[in-house]
């Protein structure tokens, strides 16, 4: 199984997990400090990161955090759908660690309020605060989820704030490990692990 970082691609993930025409460009850093100062917020546009994104296909990542006692799943992020007030995450679980073997999905949904970000070398990053406002789970033609818990949202982000960039078709999160500013968004990149737009 391939190690990855956080959900977001963004987000993994957000992933999970996680650079269009004319936007945030290159660098080849695993990690991109964000201590800079935000741009100018009128610089923002946020047009770049509305559409679906799919998450990382070779990923299968341990330790769902939604399996029961009884079942430890392991998990994808299928698809990450950003609009310019919602965000929805669609989570892949499956019952093998090489993720052959689905159980079901669980699908999470937000609220998003968006602004600029900052990260050296790039032009157009993304802070996004998260309200959960629900979620939904079920088989999707697996073999069914038995969870530990509904579902609360804090799976994508445990503060509810991102750091996302873009680059031609993909889009990058924030690391793993990364500390978190003054108003709690996240300050590294992930810029080795990114979701890809449909």
């Amino acid at each position: 199984m391939k190690p990855s970082p956080s959900p977001l691609i963004l987000a993994t993930l957000c992933a999970a997990a996680l650079t269009a025409c004319g936007g945030s460009g290159g660098g080849s850093d695993a990690s991109t400090d964000t201590g800079a100062s935000p741009t100018a917020p009128g610089d923002f546009r946020v047009a770049e990161y509305v559409g679906t994104w799919t998450g990382d296909t070779t990923v299968c990542k341990a330790g769902f955090p939604y399996s029961s006692k009884d079942k430890a799943y392991s998990y994808r992020m299928t698809s990450l759908m950003l609009a310019e007030k919602t965000v929805e995450v669609t989570y892949t679980a499956y019952t093998d660690a090489a993720c052959m073997s689905k159980a079901g999905r669980v699908i999470e949904k937000y609220d998003a309020s968006w602004s600029a970000g900052s990260a050296p070398g790039k032009t157009n990053v993304a802070r996004v605060s998260l309200a959960f406002t629900g979620s939904s789970t079920g088989a999707d033609g697996g073999s069914g989820l038995a969870l530990n818990m509904m579902p609360d949202g804090k799976f994508i982000s445990s503060t509810g704030k991102l750091l996302l960039d873009v680059d031609g078709t993909n889009l990058y999160g924030p690391a793993a490990d990364t500390k978190m500013d003054a108003d709690g968004f996240p300050m590294t990149l992930n810029t080795t692990s990114f979701a890809t737009k449909q």
